[in-house]
């Protein structure tokens, strides 16, 4: 991802085009967002042109347009789940050809032997190739000149960082009939999203995107992120890390679907030890305190874990590296139990949140299966878009 030299300045004549094109938009505020990402998709490496031409970004609307009318659409009966992954064209061209022999990228499901252009402003045209990916496991790629170069392994792209060498944004539609807009690195921090079925916003993050969206915002806050674009820094760690945050997630996920009731809280490590100290928190299970886990797709980590999961307690994580601080913690409520007793976990939960301020939060994974996160107290509905605000509007220059 290269580093940029001034903000991308955007014109009131692209501005209407791009609304012309979209549709209805809650406010400029959230349409310059959408024009950021687009200008993003076309930046050229080692060129004096840092972003994408407005032709590109006008396409790039095109293409979110599409996937608005694709939300509507079902495929065997079902709600039509798809995505698209769109970047600059040198660098399809060479994560296409990412071996050193020149030999196609393993990446691929489907890599078409030609690019394929299809008249992005005809979505029936598009519906074919859409039907190709399913947004879970596929994703389309594509450069932010509309060329479809195939289909690849979304696995890859969240999990193994691949996508931080690539610049641009992803659309992906969900089975709520919305599609939201992401960077493209780790599809973890939403842009924008197509709502209700008739107008882009922020929409509402479900529980397993707030809780990726605060760890991102968590990297930020760390400068994590802006190290990457120091003179000679290797994004390895930052990967790293962003794949643990994914893993947590699905095993969140996994826990959720068993209907295991859980409580997991993420915090910084500074503001957990004092009230484990205070005794707020009491482990009845010191021995697997500061546990490394094994933190790869491959492992399904909330099956493997299982056991540790079906302890009472509460299971403590840091924030945003993921080190597990403590299994089995008993939330101490004045004048209550604790949270081994029936009925309390939600209100062990709140009490959680509460005790730990602004420095972390707490998932409540109930025993029919729905996440709730907390903070402060209260159910978390949104998080601060730290992310997004620190990304579109350095665009990339992070130098001191």
């Amino acid at each position: 991802m290269t580093k940029h030299e001034d903000i991308f300045e955007i014109g009131e004549e692209l501005r209407d085009s791009v609304r012309a094109i979209l549709g209805q938009v809650e406010d400029d505020n959230i349409l310059d967002h959408c024009i950021q990402a687009f200008a993003l998709g076309g930046v050229v490496t080692e060129s004096s042109r840092n972003y994408a031409s407005d032709s590109e970004i006008l396409t790039g609307a095109l293409i979110a347009k599409a996937f608005t009318y694709l939300t509507t659409r079902t495929f065997e009966g079902r709600p039509l789940n798809t995505g698209i992954l769109v970047c600059p064209p040198n660098q399809c061209i060479d994560f296409m050809t990412s071996h050193e022999d020149g030999t196609r990228s393993d990446e691929f499901y489907i890599q078409f032997a030609n690019p394929v252009q299809p008249d992005w402003s005809n979505p029936s045209e598009v519906a074919p190739y859409a039907q190709l990916a399913d947004g879970q496991n596929s994703i389309l790629f594509c450069d932010s000149l509309g060329f479809i170069y195939g289909v690849i392994n979304i696995e890859s792209i969240s999990v193994k960082g691949i996508s931080f060498n690539l610049g641009g944004y992803a659309l992906i539609t969900s089975k709520n009939r919305d599609v939201a807009l992401y960077f493209s690195w780790a599809f973890a921090t939403r842009i924008a999203a197509f709502h209700d079925g008739y107008q882009w916003g922020y929409g509402i993050p479900d529980a397993l995107e707030l809780i990726r969206d605060w760890l991102i915002g968590e990297m930020v806050r760390a400068g994590e992120f802006a190290l990457m674009y120091s003179e000679g820094c290797k994004p390895e760690a930052v990967i790293e890390n962003v794949g643990r945050i994914q893993s947590l997630v699905e095993m969140i996920q996994d826990l959720s679907k068993i209907r295991l009731s859980s409580i997991i809280v993420i915090c910084h490590e500074e503001r957990f030890s004092p009230l484990r100290d205070a005794g707020n928190f009491r482990s009845l299970r010191k021995q697997l305190d500061g546990a490394t886990w094994e933190w790869t797709k491959d492992s399904h980590i909330g099956l493997n874990y299982l056991p540790v999961f079906r302890l009472d307690g509460a299971h403590i994580f840091s924030a945003p590296h993921l080190r597990v601080l403590a299994v089995g913690q008993h939330v101490h409520i004045s004048g209550q139990q604790g949270i081994g007793e029936q009925g309390t976990g939600r209100t062990a939960a709140m009490h959680a949140s509460t005790l730990l301020g602004d420095g972390g939060i707490v998932v409540k994974i109930s025993s029919d299966g729905p996440i709730s996160v907390y903070q402060n107290g209260a159910v978390m509905t949104n998080v601060e878009r730290i992310a997004v605000d620190y990304y579109l509007t350095s665009n990339g220059d992070h130098s001191e």
